[in-house]
């Protein structure tokens, strides 16, 4: 459905704004009058009901109903709350848990893709970022998987194939990230339930993940971003959370490997250690280790062909960012280009490598003193979180905690994940968009201190026989 078709479905559905509300009303006396049939919020009941207040919320995000969508919100939150107390009432949640958290979740994505859908209105008019009209020009001239010129494929492809579908206009083409977006949400879910086995943490990280604002802005800009934290999210789901030492595991494992560096192509730096320090940790053979890896270098071996192919150098994909930072932070120098020049061309001068750049035009004292500044701004300022006070503090405790668990590998693979970003970061005023990738691990951290202080609180003040939450049980076996 292309963005003239949706268009067209609005003003066709097109009702007086006071109508709406009592629409909203209708449709909630009719769920109620159902409910009262019957004494108990039945598991049948509760999943007609909740399911249809959450296509209701959909169909009407996608409309603009404002007004409806914000009642029909609270009606879910409603109707979950007083399935939660029917189900506590009579004390029947093993058999209703699997269906209270998969609304839960489906309540949090709710809320995300309604955030997302508001946001997007207000880029309706407004021209794609550079970076994305450069990522659809490519999609449209590619004319396979390899074709992206100096870009890394998998976005460029997955544009194509959108393209195709959906249309090419810049409003309908938002909606990819969107839902991209929503995807990696999930993903948070699924990665923080398994690796702490707690379906709190996993719960907890996805609402954090819906509400940040800065997720929420960067979500319809077109960008690789949340197509990134997707892969990475796979890659932490296949080497720490799903278990055995099977050949379709490690097959996985490469698979995501390579979608992670062919996303972004200097994962690659992160993605072989993650693998052997997944195959230590696990005490995974040393066959099936480098059976990953093969399978990593084999799926992203034909883009660094395409590069030689192309620029003449196996890493242009790598060294023109490189230009670009020197252009950045060097203009107006003697032997740099100047101004004007990078107004014209942004990508002006002498060709450059990425080492060139750091270790040749700054002195190793120089790197050292700004990597720290850089990895300092990383995990120590608090803009990450929105300047929320509380949420930052609560990540610092978070912070302090985990490493005291089993579950301390994840600061360290957060450190090389950023790599030589923190040199960028402690040098120039970039975007923080370049570690936009560890927002689900900081949401993991926090959400990890704010489930161990709840749960410490209620056997402390004596709730814990009265709340009996069976989410604070550790879950060792499948979940939703």
């Amino acid at each position: 459905m292309n963005n003239q078709n949706i268009y067209v479905l609005q003003k066709s559905l097109l009702i007086p704004y006071w109508v709406v509300p009592i629409l909203g009303l209708a449709l909630l006396a009719l769920i109620c009058f159902f409910l009262s049939k019957s004494h108990r919020f039945g598991m049948k009941r509760a999943i007609f009901c909740l399911s249809i207040v959450a296509a209701t919320i959909v169909f009407a995000t996608a409309l603009n109903w404002v007004a409806l969508v914000s009642q029909l919100f609270n009606a879910y939150i409603l109707f979950l709350l007083v399935y939660a107390y029917s189900v506590k009432k009579d004390n029947t949640f093993p058999i209703h848990k699997k269906h209270l958290v998969a609304f839960t979740v489906i309540g949090i994505l709710l809320l995300s893709f309604i955030l997302r859908c508001d946001r997007l209105l207000t880029m309706q008019n407004s021209p794609l970022d550079p970076d994305a009209i450069t990522y659809r020009i490519l999609a449209l001239k590619a004319t396979h998987f390899f074709d992206s010129d100096f870009r890394e494929p998998l976005f460029v492809f997955l544009i194509k194939l959108y393209i195709k579908v959906f249309g090419n206009e810049a409003s309908t083409l938002r909606y990819l990230t969107v839902f991209l977006s929503i995807i990696s949400i999930y993903l948070t879910y699924v990665v923080g339930r398994g690796m702490f086995r707690l379906y709190f943490i996993g719960l907890a990280s996805a609402f954090l993940m819906a509400i940040n604002s800065y997720l929420i802005f960067m979500s319809v800009h077109l960008l690789r971003l949340e197509l990134f934290i997707i892969c990475i999210l796979l890659l932490f789901y296949y080497l720490f959370v799903r278990k055995g030492d099977t050949i379709q595991r490690h097959i996985l494992v490469g698979i995501s490997g390579a979608a992670c560096s062919l996303t972004r192509i200097t994962s690659l730096s992160f993605v072989i250690p993650f693998i052997l320090f997944s195959a230590w940790r696990n005490k995974s053979s040393i066959s099936k280790c480098l059976l990953s890896i093969a399978i990593t270098i084999i799926i992203v071996l034909p883009h660094f062909v395409n590069n030689k192919r192309k620029f003449g150098s196996y890493t242009y994909s790598v060294d023109i960012h490189a230009k670009w930072y020197r252009n950045y932070e060097f203009k107006d120098k003697p032997g740099f280009p100047t101004s004007k020049e990078l107004e014209k061309n942004s990508y002006a001068g002498s060709p450059v490598t990425s080492y060139q750049y750091i270790f040749g035009l700054h002195s190793l004292g120089t790197v050292f003193k700004r990597s720290v500044k850089g990895f300092f701004k990383i995990f120590f300022q608090r803009r990450f979180f929105g300047h929320n006070y509380l949420l930052f503090c609560l990540y610092l405790l978070g912070l302090c905690s985990i490493l005291m668990t089993e579950q301390r590998f994840l600061v360290g693979t957060m450190i090389f994940m950023i790599g030589p970003t923190a040199f960028l970061v402690g040098t120039l005023a970039i975007d923080k968009r370049l570690v936009m990738h560890l927002y689900p691990f900081k949401a993991f951290i926090t959400s990890y201190f704010m489930v161990t202080a709840a749960k410490y609180l209620y056997s402390r003040v004596g709730l814990k026989n009265m709340l009996k939450s069976h989410f604070f049980q550790s879950q060792m076996g499948k979940g939703t």
